[in-house]
């Protein structure tokens, strides 16, 4: 029976586990705190840690952080994000929302000032047309396009970890909260509305 070699442990998987004892794991500063995990087109994996984003090419782990990354302005990464064009979203904890593109980082302004742990990015896609949404915990789904941003208010007199986002191949943007949902969607003018 399958079922007697999964509960005895028989699986025909190998699993490594690396932390920050071992000489070729987790790099010290990163405290074995890994809150998200993304691989990119180009076949690294990238983690989000406490204290820095890590990137590993299969055999070593670099770390990234505000110490020797010009633009990463906060170590706690709480979210990544891959879009098609190769940037890598960032979400920290406390300093908004930057993107890493050819070996830059680039801080673009959401989820920053006062109470920014409260606008720390919690959800993010990207719909068909290239453009990437960025939901945060204050309510805020904001849209980037061709170098714009434009942004969408929902429940922010709500502050909440609980924030989902999907974008549907028709253009339609559903935010999610422990609140309510919403949808956004092209109007018939060629803008974008919101319900």
């Amino acid at each position: 029976d399958s079922n007697d070699s999964v509960a005895a442990g028989h699986l025909p998987f190998l699993i490594d586990v690396w932390d920050t004892d071992d000489d070729d794991g987790l790099p010290p500063n990163s405290q074995n705190s890994v809150t998200t995990i993304v691989q990119t087109r180009d076949g690294y994996l990238w983690f989000g840690t406490l204290n820095g984003l890590v990137r590993f090419d299969g055999r070593r782990f670099i770390l990234l952080d505000e110490s020797n990354t010009p633009g990463l302005n906060n170590s706690c990464i709480v979210s990544l994000f891959e879009d098609r064009t190769g940037r890598l979203w960032i979400g920290t904890r406390t300093s908004g929302v930057a993107f890493l593109k050819d070996g830059r980082v680039t801080s673009v302004g959401i989820g920053q000032g006062a109470s920014a742990s409260e606008k720390r990015l919690c959800a993010v896609g990207e719909d068909a047309a290239g453009a990437v949404w960025l939901h945060t915990a204050d309510g805020q789904i904001w849209r980037y396009a061709d170098d714009r941003y434009q942004v969408f208010v929902l429940d922010q007199d709500r502050p909440s970890d609980l924030r989902a986002l999907v974008a549907e191949s028709s253009g339609e943007v559903w935010g999610g909260s422990d609140a309510r949902l919403a949808n956004i969607r092209p109007d018939a003018a060629g803008g974008i509305e919101a319900r």
